[in-house]
């Protein structure tokens, strides 16, 4: 399991209302600035594939263990 603190710093830069939580808005907007210009339809499929409690966002153990998966 990965250990969300060590994503922490990159979550905080995506979560730019700060709310904890990121957002398909929040997910298109950090793609974009990497150079990947995402559909809208395509983030909302990203964030649920990678929301466990399905709330509609990613929360911090979310996120790292989505990151996981891309860097495994």
């Amino acid at each position: 399991m990965a250990d969300p603190e060590q994503y922490r710093a990159t979550f905080e830069m995506v979560d730019v209302d700060g709310d904890g939580q990121i957002s398909p808005a929040e997910l298109r907007n950090l793609m974009r600035a990497l150079g990947q210009d995402i559909s809208e339809t395509r983030a909302i499929e990203v964030v649920v594939q990678a929301d466990g409690d399905r709330d509609g966002r990613i929360s911090l153990p979310e996120f790292a263990a989505l990151m996981e998966t891309y860097t495994a």
